[in-house]
């Protein structure tokens, strides 16, 4: 392909690898486990890398683009479900003002949507962005075989793709600044780099609480990848990011968020109301799940008398295996199932922003859970919070339930709520 390489390719790749350290929260402490972990991944990359060039390939070409706006405000979503961009935005930037502003989802190459907002009429329908059909990139394919082995090339060859695609569609739709949620993910490289190339401002946006444990070098600030302004919701965590992650001060801008979140009904004090219900909060990694119903299992006097509710985690929905825990769980979606009633006890994993904000704002007694066998670091570091965390070191414990509220995750009251249509955050 034409222009796709260049001399800098191998100095880039070197760099490109670097900077996106590889990411080892849930792989496996066993040795052999984690090589089993680290192949399976890399089969799964491959197949990824695949599926992408096969998109490209099928893809239309830009010459069909047609009555594409031009706004000086653009959100990127890394998101395969566009159907509900208020559902999206509320999710990462709660009920924050939005002023007239593109909103880009772009999970998949070949299904780009592009939906607009107006204050004075909500979003409008969607329209898709039609790429321009490269059949060539399908002299990518002979790298497959080479993944396996050095699975950077394959994240480096998708950083390429990347740039090239991000290239059009900023020519195509001409913002002033761009915004999108940062978890240090290679996308968001190829958007700060194509900004940068055409002098457009990146704004960044933390909306988690657990991302800035110690083994997610991914967000080290970096000239080259970090986003011209980081957007953070905790003054703690803004504090964590320039003493420990190495970001400028002047690059850090803190913002009360004005989200509910999904676990705000557990907040409330609990008073005399009693239940003999138990919330299950799944992982993601199913085998932190798997531990809980060991736990269950062996404590069987203290858990007989309750009805446990275990809502897996919003990616394990669809494939949870209920066999191992028939008898034991009863499987939910979302809290409102529990038709407002308080739970007498929650479980949830160390993995999970839940367990900070139980941890902080509720005064249910609180299981704090993760396997040692696997990579797990703890997010209450940052805020100088040491919970007793249930392992398979201490699975047998009589002392298994934190009391809350420890009220660590503060926020400054004197902050602006983040407001894009008003605030001048850029």
């Amino acid at each position: 392909m034409k222009n796709f390489f260049n001399k800098s390719d191998i100095e880039q790749l070197i760099k490109f690898s670097r900077y996106t350290s590889s990411y080892d929260w849930g792989m496996p402490k066993n040795k052999i486990a984690k090589t089993l972990q680290h192949l399976r991944i890399r089969i799964s990359k491959s197949k990824s890398f695949l599926k992408l060039i096969l998109e490209i390939a099928n893809a239309n070409s830009f010459s069909k683009q047609k009555k594409l706006k031009n706004f000086d405000t653009l959100f990127v979503y890394n998101i395969s479900d566009p159907k509900n961009p208020e559902y999206w935005y509320k999710r990462y930037y709660g009920e924050s003002k939005k002023g007239l502003s593109a909103h880009l989802f772009i999970k998949e190459f070949n299904k780009i949507k592009i939906f607009y907002f107006d204050p004075n009429k909500g979003f409008s329908k969607s329209k898709q962005i039609f790429l321009e059909s490269k059949k060539n990139y399908i002299f990518l394919l002979f790298f497959l075989p080479i993944f396996p082995f050095y699975p950077k090339l394959c994240d480096y060859l998708t950083h390429k793709i990347n740039l090239v695609i991000f290239d059009k569609i900023i020519k195509l739709l001409k913002p002033n600044k761009i915004i999108y949620p940062f978890e240090g993910q290679s996308w968001e490289y190829a958007i700060v780099q194509t900004s940068f190339f055409y002098k457009i401002k990146t704004l960044g946006f933390i909306h988690a609480l657990n991302i800035t444990t110690a083994i997610n070098n991914r967000i080290i600030f970096n000239k080259d990848i970090s986003p011209d302004i980081l957007l953070t919701i905790n003054s703690q965590q803004s504090e964590y990011l320039i003493t420990r992650k190495n970001w400028p001060r002047e690059r850090i801008k803190f913002f009360n968020l004005n989200r509910k979140s999904p676990l705000d009904s557990l907040f409330i004090n609990k008073n005399s109301k009693k239940s003999n219900i138990i919330l299950f909060l799944g992982s993601y990694f199913q085998h932190e799940d798997n531990l809980v119903i060991n736990l269950i299992k062996y404590h069987k006097n203290l858990f007989k008398s309750f009805d446990i509710f275990y809502k897996p985690h919003p990616l394990n929905i669809n494939k949870t295996n209920s066999n191992n825990s028939k008898g034991i769980l009863k499987i939910i979606n979302n809290l409102d199932q529990l038709n407002n009633i308080l739970p007498d006890k929650i479980i949830t994993p160390l993995s999970s922003t839940s367990s900070l904000e139980l941890l902080s704002f509720s005064s249910i007694p609180l299981i704090i859970y993760r396997s040692k066998k696997y990579c797990s670091p703890s997010p209450f570091d940052q805020f100088d919070v040491q919970p007793i965390i249930i392992d398979e070191d201490n699975l047998y414990s009589n002392n298994l339930f934190n009391q809350g509220p420890l009220n660590f995750l503060k926020n400054n009251k004197n902050i602006n709520i983040l407001d894009f249509k008003n605030n001048k955050i850029d």
